[in-house]
């Protein structure tokens, strides 16, 4: 009995329409340093993303969110790395899926990916268009304990915002679940 508020999805082969091209590009500019390549990388973005973006969502303001294709697995955590917009009004849509689709190839993404041997081209950003609400209380759930008790889950839950929580910004409380 979750109320999750109405969200749409755009899928990263929807975003960028050549995917080839953005590959050749990384193929081309592997040599470079990170700080040049995330540069590139994100011009590139900018100037081929696509701009008809269409989602059925009725509220004045939405969260953009960012979900990548490999963040949070088995071997990995991009927690935090990826950057995702709330309150945004339907104006300031567009700008913040580029920004959102821009931080796949943030400079530390580049640099944690290049420190645990993931190749560049399976970095996939897939966007959420999601209704905002205003909340009393928000939350993070995590199937598996953080601290590497992997048959326990943790859910930390903090007034406002679940940005609050993440940035622990404010006083949580944290329920565990074996």
């Amino acid at each position: 009995n979750i109320n999750v508020p109405k969200f749409t999805t755009i899928k990263f082969n929807e975003l960028i329409n050549n995917q080839e091209e953005l590959n050749e590009l990384i193929d081309n500019n592997k040599n470079k340093s990170i700080k040049q390549l995330s540069k590139i990388l994100k011009k590139y973005i900018k100037e081929n993303i696509n701009k008809n973006i269409k989602y059925n969502l009725k509220s004045n303001l939405l969260a953009i969110r960012s979900s990548s294709n490999i963040e949070d697995g088995e071997h990995n955590s991009f927690a935090g790395q990826f950057d995702t917009y709330l309150n945004v009004p339907k104006e300031e849509v567009l700008d913040k899926i580029i920004l959102c689709t821009e931080s796949l190839y943030n400079e530390n993404v580049l640099t944690y990916i290049k420190e645990k041997n993931i190749d560049i081209k399976e970095l996939k950003m897939n966007i959420i268009i999601q209704e905002m609400i205003n909340s009393e209380y928000s939350g993070i759930l995590f199937t598996s304990n953080p601290q590497g008790l992997l048959n326990e889950s943790v859910i930390v839950v903090g007034k406002g915002l679940g940005t609050n929580v993440v940035e622990d910004k404010i006083d949580t409380t944290s329920y565990y679940y074996n």
